[in-house]
Parts: C-alpha cells; structure tokens; sequence
C-alpha cells in the first residue's frame, strides 16, 4: 500500500517528471471517472474499506 515513485532516465539525465501513484490515486482516479463501471466501482470500494480495516487492526 505505499506510494510508487517513478523516474525516467537516459544516459544519467532525468528524461521525465517524477510520477507518484497508489491504490489511493488509482481508486480516486477511477472513482471520479464517468466511464468507469458500477462494477468496478464497487470491487474499489470494498478493496478501500478492507485496506482500511486492515490498517487500523495491524497498527
């Protein structure tokens, strides 16, 4: 569940931005998107509310 940052390079110069990305990002990412299916929608629902639950029990 952490954050991935990522970085392009070529030949020791940085060739991109830094992009960040989580389950977070992706689940705000395709939550707020139109096009994504009620389906989905609530497999990322109940993924959130288990990452959660899963986080309050284990800290």
């Amino acid at each position: 569940m952490q954050p991935v940052t990522a970085v392009l390079y070529e030949n020791g110069r940085q060739i991109s931005n830094v992009l960040t990305y989580s389950i977070q990002s992706y689940a705000y990412s395709k939550l707020s998107k139109s096009t994504t299916s009620p389906e989905l929608c609530n497999i990322i629902k109940a993924m959130m509310v288990y990452y959660n639950s899963a986080k309050n029990y284990f800290v």
